[in-house]
């Protein structure tokens, strides 16, 4: 959930947070990468689970900087069911992606009352039997926009997964309207098989059954 806040250059650090008393995504800020400072010092999180998307649990997710009415706006893992794991089967709907903006500066991301904008892994005719899906990462990028035929400047979004008995993946979204709350399904941005290693071996692990590469 890291970002540059484009009205202060203030780079902003997101990151799943955990007590005995909550639970959610917490962030720090810096200056110089070198000193941060808690956004919110003793209790630190920006959002918690507990909305109708996400009565479980806030999973990891990331920011557009400039997005709903030019604010930070927030695409996160909202989640409604648990245990998520590659060995059982997978819950569908357990884990959907879903919006919060932010309107001060970053302290706190408040939810849309809306579903989701992705409420989960691909189905219908591009139906696959994830092990997971979650963590989406946005970005942009020209030569995206060139293959895919869209307009310059257009957000994609890669959300990491696996497919059951195949191996890991990351499921590509395109940005279907100025707000953010459509998504069109591209396909598997990338695939491994299961259990497949890079490299001699000598450092790299294995891509196992669910990539969290993003």
């Amino acid at each position: 959930m890291h970002y540059t806040d484009p009205k202060t250059g203030t780079f902003h650090v997101g990151y799943l947070y955990s007590s005995d008393e909550s639970s959610g995504a917490a962030g720090a800020v810096t200056d110089d990468l070198v000193t941060y400072r808690d956004i919110h010092p003793g209790e630190p999180l920006f959002i918690a689970p507990g909305g109708k998307n996400d009565p479980v649990a806030v999973f990891d997710g990331s920011v557009i900087p400039s997005g709903i009415n030019d604010s930070a706006t927030l695409l996160y893992t909202s989640v409604s069911y648990l245990p998520i794991h590659w060995t059982i089967p997978y819950t569908k709907g357990a884990e959907t992606a879903s919006l919060a903006v932010s309107t001060d500066g970053g302290r706190n991301f408040t939810k849309l009352q809306q579903g989701p904008v992705i409420p989960g892994a691909p189905n219908g005719a591009n139906s696959l039997n994830v092990t997971a899906f979650r963590d989406p990462y946005v970005f942009q990028n020209k030569h995206l926009d060139q293959l895919l035929g869209s307009d310059k400047g257009t957000w994609y979004n890669v959300i990491s997964g696996g497919v059951h008995d195949v191996g890991g993946s990351q499921f590509l979204y395109r940005q279907a309207d100025p707000e953010f709350r459509d998504w069109e399904y591209m396909g598997e941005w990338w695939k491994e098989p299961v259990n497949t290693t890079w490299g001699d071996g000598t450092w790299a692990g294995r891509w196992a059954f669910v990539s969290f590469a993003s």
